[in-house]
Protein backbone atom coordinates (compact mmCIF):
# COMPACT_ATOMS: atom_id res chain seq x y z
CA UNK A 1 0.00 0.00 0.00
CA UNK A 2 1.39 3.40 -0.99
CA UNK A 3 1.02 5.97 1.81
CA UNK A 4 1.45 9.61 0.86
CA UNK A 5 1.79 12.15 3.65
CA UNK A 6 -0.34 15.24 3.26
CA UNK A 7 0.09 18.58 4.99
CA UNK A 8 -3.19 19.93 6.30
CA UNK A 9 -3.71 23.66 5.61
CA UNK A 10 -4.25 25.98 8.59
CA UNK A 11 -7.65 27.11 7.32
CA UNK A 12 -10.18 26.13 4.70
CA UNK A 13 -9.33 29.12 2.53
CA UNK A 14 -5.56 28.60 2.47
CA UNK A 15 -3.68 27.11 -0.42
CA UNK A 16 -2.74 23.48 -0.06
CA UNK A 17 0.88 22.87 0.84
CA UNK A 18 2.64 20.22 -1.20
CA UNK A 19 5.48 18.10 0.23
CA UNK A 20 7.97 19.75 -2.14
CA UNK A 21 7.04 23.15 -0.65
CA UNK A 22 8.59 22.15 2.66
CA UNK A 23 11.73 20.45 1.40
CA UNK A 24 14.94 21.91 2.85
CA UNK A 25 16.86 24.14 0.48
CA UNK A 26 20.20 22.88 1.78
CA UNK A 27 20.55 19.22 2.59
CA UNK A 28 22.25 18.56 5.95
CA UNK A 29 25.09 16.52 4.40
CA UNK A 30 25.83 19.29 1.91
CA UNK A 31 25.91 21.85 4.72
CA UNK A 32 28.16 19.71 6.91
CA UNK A 33 30.66 19.42 4.06
CA UNK A 34 30.41 23.09 3.11
CA UNK A 35 33.06 25.80 3.27
CA UNK A 36 31.06 27.51 6.02
CA UNK A 37 31.34 24.55 8.38
CA UNK A 38 34.99 24.06 7.51
CA UNK A 39 35.69 27.67 8.52
CA UNK A 40 33.70 27.34 11.72
CA UNK A 41 35.62 24.20 12.63
CA UNK A 42 38.84 26.21 12.47
CA UNK A 43 37.63 28.62 15.14
CA UNK A 44 40.06 28.56 18.02
CA UNK A 45 40.04 31.23 20.70
CA UNK A 46 43.15 32.00 22.75
CA UNK A 47 43.40 30.96 26.38
CA UNK A 48 43.89 33.66 28.96
CA UNK A 49 47.61 32.93 29.28
CA UNK A 50 47.97 33.31 25.49
CA UNK A 51 46.69 36.90 25.53
CA UNK A 52 49.32 39.62 25.10
CA UNK A 53 50.64 40.88 28.41
CA UNK A 54 50.99 44.48 27.26
CA UNK A 55 48.80 47.54 27.48
CA UNK A 56 46.68 47.82 24.34
CA UNK A 57 44.67 50.68 22.93
CA UNK A 58 41.00 50.05 22.17
CA UNK A 59 41.61 49.82 18.41
CA UNK A 60 44.33 47.25 19.00
CA UNK A 61 42.03 45.13 21.19
CA UNK A 62 39.27 45.27 18.57
CA UNK A 63 41.71 44.27 15.83
CA UNK A 64 43.09 41.42 17.95
CA UNK A 65 39.61 40.05 18.77
CA UNK A 66 38.50 40.43 15.14
CA UNK A 67 41.49 38.36 14.04
CA UNK A 68 40.49 35.48 16.32
CA UNK A 69 36.80 35.75 15.40
CA UNK A 70 37.36 35.84 11.62
CA UNK A 71 35.97 32.32 11.04
CA UNK A 72 32.60 33.58 12.33
CA UNK A 73 32.48 36.36 9.72
CA UNK A 74 30.84 33.94 7.29
CA UNK A 75 27.85 33.76 9.67
CA UNK A 76 27.49 37.54 9.61
CA UNK A 77 27.64 37.51 5.80
CA UNK A 78 24.96 34.83 5.61
CA UNK A 79 22.68 36.70 8.01
CA UNK A 80 23.04 39.91 6.02
CA UNK A 81 22.13 38.08 2.80
CA UNK A 82 19.13 36.47 4.48
CA UNK A 83 17.70 39.80 5.68
CA UNK A 84 17.83 41.53 2.28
Amino acid sequence: MNHVKHVIPMSDSSVSIKPEDIQPTVLPDAFIQSEIVRKLNTLSLPRYDQLPNVTLYRDQVIEYVALWMEPLSICVELLSLRHR
